[in-house]
């Protein structure tokens, strides 16, 4: 017998980010609201509910966007991150 696929969940603050695309694919997806403190508290109970049920996921992903004060209206950039560390006051990422 198989073996059942553990969860992947997907974390962002706002429904907007996502536009209904991770629920349409299966994802189990997480909003968290703006800021790393309400996707920490939200992401931990998460976490605890899926710990007590025995089925703790695979992977977490955390997906959103950021806007900018110097950056123009409409104007889009990409980064992608190959190990993430982040502290009480910073975030570092190493580029792929």
């Amino acid at each position: 017998m198989a073996a059942e696929p553990r969860p992947v969940i997907v974390a962002m603050a706002l429904a907007a980010e996502g536009a209904g695309r991770f629920e349409q694919a299966g994802v189990e997806v997480l909003y968290t609201g703006v800021g790393k403190v309400n996707a920490a508290i939200a992401l931990t109970r998460r976490l605890e509910v899926h710990r007590h049920a025995g089925d703790a996921p695979a992977l977490v992903v955390n997906f959103g966007t950021a806007g900018s004060a110097r950056m123009p209206a409409r104007t889009s950039a990409w980064l992608s991150a190959r190990t993430t560390r982040m502290s009480a006051m910073s975030i570092s990422m190493v580029a792929r």
